[in-house]
């Protein structure tokens, strides 16, 4: 047989059948749907994103040879499959990372894992979803490697979080946070002495060390090879770069936005009420625990200061990505250490006498509160697949209506070039999801009809490759008397022919570079 059936009942099968089945109800709506944000409709057909030049130049190694073989294809449905297989198979190594040995909570970690509204945003971008899954895949990989091998534990660790970086580098809090978890839990657990928890939790710093300093080392040489720089989209170029003077700053963004979760709608992981006391009844929970099995367990004093240290530095290691990217906007799809924050009470309550009453309704309370934090995920996941799908739609209909319109203008001719002048800006524009908070996706219907990749929305939907007349063409079109005399759309004589040009008017000048 290919698979044990005997097996299924283990909690590593159950969380990984866990976020598999779950993934599938989850995120239906966006499986089934074709749905695009910007960047998703600019990869139409085929593509992977960003490469070498965003220091992702693994991601563009597997991308560039899928495409030789036919398999790169912007696909909803197999793409997103993917990538929920590969955080499935995540979360069975993350259940035997921390030795779960109960299958409730194997299950609850599934759940949690693939309803994280990262995975949501994610699955947004199915042109590299399944891309960014063996990432987080390659993530959690390195923190299982390291404790089963000495030399080479570590080594493979190291290069694990190489190529997880090289795919997409916001991955690697996840990384960091486990590893943090992983040491505490030990540390509860286990008496072994301070100087052997010290050197563990030196040998996993060595390990994200050795992987980032091979990451940066791989980057150099590859962009020289391609005689390629790194971009400066999202301040990637400076990635890595930190001065003395920003780390006090940037560590208290990593606290802030650690402690917002259970006041704000940080990143979008929790955009109402129930979430927002979800996540700060979990926060209060990490202390109390630490606290209860450090007394039951007669913890020595120095295995106390190991773990209040490491209780100190997980929020850190959660919201490492402040650190890494000073420059950036983070955003949902860049915060998937968050999750981190959810699982940790699931983690350390196994430290607990199961004996005791209070344990069990400790466990009861915190496992409501997950299904909870569970549902809330699923409900807010697919109000962003809902909203998306909408504006993708009025995105559609619009561009048809103006071809329509451009194609009915006089004197129009299928051989005369196209000039589109300043960004659209419609009063008459109304989406009944604007406001909603979603994961990611399409922010706004105007938004998107003004986007950097509006020519793809032509190409895939009304399969019209628009011939574009030239900056110059434009520029000397717009000195004219005939231009200038022009209304902006969506009035009429917005659209008219200017020395066989089609010209669209949308504001006086064009929009600034």
């Amino acid at each position: 047989m290919i698979v044990d059936v005997k097996k299924l009942n283990q909690p590593e099968w159950i969380a990984a059948i866990s976020a598999f089945g779950g993934g599938l109800l989850i995120h239906l709506f966006g499986l089934v749907h074709i749905i695009h944000n910007t960047d998703s409709i600019n990869y139409q057909f085929t593509g992977y994103g960003t490469g070498a030049a965003s220091g992702r130049w693994f991601l563009q190694f597997l991308g560039n040879f899928f495409f030789r073989h036919r398999m790169n294809y912007n696909l909803c449905l197999f793409n997103g499959l993917l990538f929920i297989v590969f955080i499935a198979l995540s979360s069975a190594f993350i259940v035997s990372i921390f030795h779960i040995k109960s299958r409730q909570l194997a299950a609850l970690l599934g759940l949690l894992l693939i309803s994280f509204p990262t995975v949501c945003s994610t699955m947004l971008y199915k042109f590299t979803s399944a891309f960014y899954g063996l990432a987080f895949f390659l993530a959690v990989l390195a923190v299982w490697v390291l404790p089963r091998w000495k030399i080479a534990g570590l080594l493979i660790s190291a290069c694990l979080t190489t190529l997880s970086l090289a795919i997409y580098q916001a991955y690697l809090p996840v990384t960091a946070s486990l590893f943090v978890l992983q040491l505490l839990l030990e540390t509860l657990e286990t008496n072994h002495s301070f100087s052997s928890f010290f050197r563990r939790g030196m040998y996993a710093c060595l390990s994200i060390i050795l992987g980032l300093l091979l990451y940066f080392i791989c980057t150099k040489i590859i962009l020289a090879s391609l005689n390629l720089s790194l971009n400066a989209y999202q301040g990637i170029e400076n990635m890595g770069k930190l001065s003395l003077a920003q780390i006090p700053e940037l560590i208290g963004r990593t606290y802030s936005g650690y402690f917002r979760l259970a006041f704000s709608n940080y990143c979008n992981l929790s955009p109402n009420i129930l979430l927002n006391l979800s996540y700060g009844f979990l926060l209060i929970i990490h202390p109390i625990v630490l606290v209860s099995a450090s007394i039951n367990k007669n913890k020595k004093k120095t295995t106390l200061v190991m773990a209040f240290f490491l209780w100190l530095i997980f929020p850190i290691a959660v919201n490492l990505i402040e650190l890494m990217c000073p420059e950036s906007r983070i955003y949902t799809l860049m915060v998937f250490g968050c999750v981190s924050v959810s699982l940790a009470p699931l983690i350390l309550l196994q430290t607990l006498p199961q004996q005791y009453k209070q344990t069990k309704l400790l466990y009861k309370v915190t496992a409501w509160v997950v299904l909870i934090m569970i549902v809330g995920n699923t409900y807010f996941t697919n109000l962003t697949y809902t909203k998306s799908y909408y504006v993708n739609r009025q995105v559609e209909n619009y561009f048809s209506s103006l071809i329509t319109q451009v194609r009915m203008t006089k004197d129009f001719t299928p051989e005369l070039k196209w000039a589109f002048v300043g960004e659209i800006s419609d009063p008459l524009i109304d989406n009944p999801w604007q406001a909603v908070t979603v994961y990611g996706g399409t922010n706004s219907t105007e938004e998107t009809l003004s986007a950097y990749s509006w020519q793809r929305w032509f190409r895939a939907y009304q399969g019209y490759a628009i011939p574009l007349a030239d900056s110059k063409q434009i520029d000397d079109i717009m000195q004219t008397q005939a231009f200038r005399t022009m209304p902006c759309w969506p009035a009429e004589g917005a659209i008219k022919v200017i020395d066989d040009v089609v010209i669209i008017k949308f504001a006086n000048e064009l929009p600034a570079k």
